[in-house]
């Protein structure tokens, strides 16, 4: 389905991306981890085009998208999530869906100013939609609370709804756990589990290692813009590299 060969963003003389290979079966749900700097936002920033790579090709579905517009690849099926919490503030949680429904809603203009019949039959089709997106996620019982209002937890899920709104062949989760407590982690990693159950192929940065480890079938190991290891959770788990790139040299030394 996903494709990367030889992806590289370099800004001025560092290497944030070097020569990164990954390529992502239908179906998987595939961990990106990596320590604090080591180019996982940046690859997903190139993948979803926000970002244009220094050198390298990205292939979806046998098509290079290498370069191209957010709003081009979105088109295609990749929907991503973003490290900071990404919801409209104003917005009430059942507007927020609606909003990230906007993608596949195929409302014109003009029917939406004249309120012609069809116009009303996809917003009904849309509202249906969001509840059904609401209800998966377990936000139905609060969909019209204001976003700004929820706590922290409920943003999260609440941007994942979003991008599940899209309809995602692909789904980039870019730390879609960041700064939940224990049991919240717990909750996001079974609904993204639910979601992977459901068809969608998930790409995942994780910095929590355990829950990384506990829904991945496949990891990809990057340090300092450089993928170091690829495979099974559990050999990631002993890989000298890796542990070294976590803990440093010493630590690992000495531990």
């Amino acid at each position: 389905m996903l494709e990367i060969k030889g992806l590289s963003k370099h800004f001025g003389g560092l290497a944030a991306v070097d020569k990164f290979d990954l390529s992502i079966n239908q179906g998987e749900i595939v961990g990106l981890i990596g320590p604090n700097g080591a180019g996982k936002t940046v690859t997903f920033d190139m993948i979803s085009g926000f970002l244009r790579p220094t050198s390298g090709k990205i292939m979806f579905e046998g098509e290079d998208i290498t370069g191209r517009h957010p709003y081009y690849i979105a088109s295609k099926g990749i929907i991503r999530t973003f490290q900071a919490t990404s919801v409209f503030s104003e917005l009430t949680v059942m507007q927020n869906i609606v909003a990230g429904c906007h993608l596949n809603a195929k409302i014109g203009l003009l029917e939406s100013i004249l309120h012609l019949p069809s116009s009303r039959k996809k917003k009904e089709r849309v509202l249906n939609k969001a509840l059904e997106i609401l209800q998966f996620v377990g936000l139905a019982d609060i969909k019209d609370i204001l976003a700004k209002n929820l706590p922290h937890g409920h943003k999260r899920v609440l941007g994942i709804a979003i991008a599940l709104a899209a309809e995602p062949k692909l789904l980039l989760l870019d730390e879609s756990t960041s700064g939940m407590n224990a049991g919240e982690v717990t909750d996001a990693m079974e609904l993204i589990s639910k979601i992977w159950q459901r068809g969608t192929t998930i790409l995942l940065i994780e910095h929590n290692m355990r829950a990384a480890m506990g829904i991945c079938q496949r990891i990809a190991v990057l340090s300092f813009g450089k993928k170091i290891a690829e495979g099974l959770p559990a050999e990631m788990q002993e890989n000298k590299e890796v542990i070294e790139a976590y803990l440093g040299v010493e630590a690992n030394a000495t531990a």
